[in-house]
């Protein structure tokens, strides 16, 4: 127990030393302190309503410090997403072989899963996790989408330090455009994990076929079949899967949110913001 504990505590520890790791930090802290705005103060008196309306309120100023932070580190979460996109376009490309390789081990692996489930004749295979199958096409769609919303976001940024002065029709626009980036990249997000949600029903119906086999199974299947791995594997996968998935659907209602489609309390912008932080640092 304690050397998974202290496993876990150098990853948590590994990521807070990236940029994207601070960048999750901040947001966390923003939202969280939206959310204590309303639990703080007394709503219910004039007094404390003048409290959340006041920008030298703490909660207020450790909100608004999280939110320029968090702007500032975007200019470096520029740089780490135009290094994945390239990494995505150039996965396939540049490998040769070695790529088409691990496509044909790719299909080899959804064919076990498929025949694993219907009784079908194949070779027998260990447990594997779902994610294989993400497409690399729809990361980088969703990755551009990221890398669109932190330039759109760099010119409200120097209007806020004021390097800049915009007129107002501008920054309205440039607002809508950036928030527009950020509704596609969870709409490609949402894609993708259907695709990973139908392979975890392939997985599941694959395990369920193995654990309770009949004479249409295939008895290859369960020489290297261990119920307890597959069992654990299955759980871990739909976990990680469902984390994701409700991580990306609170996402696409903050942007709304802020366009004014889908108007929010503060205090629920707070939780929702504050749930889709720690799902996106586990």
């Amino acid at each position: 127990m304690s050397e998974h504990i202290a496993e876990q505590l150098t990853k948590i520890i590994k990521f807070m030393s990236t940029t994207v790791g601070r960048d999750k930090l901040c947001k966390l802290v923003q939202y969280v302190s939206m959310y204590l705005q309303y639990k703080e103060s007394n709503k219910n008196s004039l007094e404390g309503l003048k409290e959340l309306s006041n920008p030298d309120f703490p909660l207020n100023k450790l909100n608004y410090n999280m939110w320029i932070t968090r702007k500032m580190l975007r200019l470096g979460l520029l740089w780490h997403y135009c290094k994945q996109i390239r990494e995505y376009i150039n996965s396939d490309s540049t490998e040769g072989d070695q790529g088409t390789l691990k496509k044909k081990k790719s299909m080899q692996k959804k064919d076990s899963m498929s025949n694993g489930a219907s009784g079908e004749r194949s070779e027998a295979s260990n447990s594997f996790s779902i994610f294989e199958f993400d497409s690399p096409a729809l990361k980088a769609l969703s990755t551009i989408c990221n890398t669109l919303f932190c330039v759109a976001d760099l010119p409200l940024l120097l209007q806020e330090l004021k390097f800049i002065k915009l007129e107002s029709h501008w920054l309205k626009q440039i607002f809508t455009l950036k928030h527009i980036f950020w509704i596609l990249s969870c709409l490609f997000k949402l894609v993708k994990q259907y695709i990973l949600i139908r392979a975890m029903n392939m997985k599941v119906e694959r395990f369920k076929n193995l654990s309770f086999p009949n004479e249409k199974t295939d008895k290859s299947l369960l020489k290297n079949f261990n119920e307890n791995e597959e069992r654990k594997s299955v759980e871990k996968d739909l976990t990680k899967l469902l984390i994701s998935v409700i991580r990306t659907l609170i996402d696409l209602l903050l942007p709304l949110h802020y366009l004014g489609i889908r108007k929010m309390s503060t205090k629920s912008l707070g939780l929702f913001g504050t749930i889709s932080s720690l799902g996106s640092m586990l």
